[in-house]
């Protein structure tokens, strides 16, 4: 076997990668919780979803939302 330093890389990178959604995952909130944050119902979350106020991402069959709020 040869030794494969973009092979390497591609292994690093992936691991970045997914490193990156982990993160990026831990910022953001489930539909339930991002309800409770707004006070909104189901309804109202998904029309501002849909209008395009909020920041989702689709994860499966749930959403995952980034709300712009001030760090404490």
């Amino acid at each position: 076997m040869s030794h494969d330093p973009k092979g390497k890389h591609l292994e690093q990178s992936i691991a970045n990668l997914a490193s990156r959604e982990d993160i990026e995952s831990s910022k953001r909130l489930t539909s339930k919780a991002t309800m409770s944050k707004l006070g909104i119902s189901g309804c109202d979350l998904m029309h501002k979803r849909m209008s395009g106020e909020l920041v989702f991402k689709k994860k499966g069959n749930s959403y995952l939302y980034l709300l712009d709020t001030p760090s404490d």
